[in-house]
């Protein structure tokens, strides 16, 4: 069972492939992140001061910011942005987020539902 905790994060309810989603898994634990699960260890604050915090009304969320502009020959790797079921954020307040990084992609909201 530990051996399937790596794929975990590559599963995904068939209703979303429209989405066509990338995900990009950076485990947080150097060595053997698995020896780390199996021993009940979190990470320590030396590895979490490695990335990024935001902050939510209830809690602190870690999170790695990435670069995503392509080299200057090449068209924007985002081309679209499907906003999921229980999205409540206004469809212009995402065009005009990706507009502002000068992202021009089709935003729509997804076919899928959460049943």
């Amino acid at each position: 069972m530990i051996g399937f905790i790596p794929h975990l994060y590559t599963l995904k309810n068939p209703a979303f492939r429209e989405e066509k989603e990338w995900r990009l898994i950076a485990l947080g634990t150097p060595g053997n992140p698995l020896g780390a699960i199996i021993n009940g260890h979190q990470p320590t604050s030396w590895e979490l001061r490695s990335v990024d915090y935001y902050a939510k009304p209830d809690r602190l969320v870690p999170f790695r910011a990435l670069s995503i502009q392509p080299e200057s020959a090449q068209p924007h790797p985002i081309r679209e942005v499907i906003l999921g079921p229980k999205n409540i954020t206004p469809e212009n307040y995402f065009h005009g987020a990706l507009r502002r990084h000068g992202i021009h992609a089709r935003v729509r909201p997804s076919t899928a539902s959460y049943r």
